[in-house]
């Protein structure tokens, strides 16, 4: 019976942690996840062509390519998307990189989890959508 003091500790642990985990993965998955930020930038936009993105991490281009099932481009080149997605901290590179007098910020949406990560939504001004 010297087995009992150490199994049972251990299982009734390994349950709570399951039981916990289970539970809030939902919670943890919404505040961790890029999916309510992109699906909420997506939702402004009525199906384009193509997005023009400037300043973004490699995970914020594989969510927004994921999520939102979008074919992103890099911005100042030769495509006329009608959108444009910059991250935030990249505004300053992206005033000095590209013309804004084209473009109308359409807002700036933040992820839910994170405080310090935001993207900026801009339209190009006179495109349809």
């Amino acid at each position: 019976a010297i087995w009992k003091s150490l199994v049972l500790p251990a299982g009734g642990t390994v349950l709570c942690w399951l039981l916990l985990t289970t539970l809030w993965l939902p919670v943890f998955d919404y505040a961790r996840s890029y999916g309510p930020l992109v699906r909420r930038v997506v939702s402004i936009m009525d199906q384009p062509s193509c997005v023009e993105v400037f300043g973004m991490t490699r995970a914020q281009i594989a969510a927004f390519r994921f999520h939102g099932k979008l074919k992103l481009q890099p911005a100042g080149g030769f495509t006329e998307c009608p959108w444009l997605i910059a991250d935030a901290d990249a505004a300053d590179a992206l005033r000095a990189a590209l013309d804004l007098g084209h473009w109308t910020e359409f807002g700036r949406f933040r992820r839910p989890g994170d405080n310090n990560e935001d993207v900026l939504v801009f339209r190009r001004a006179g495109s349809p959508g």
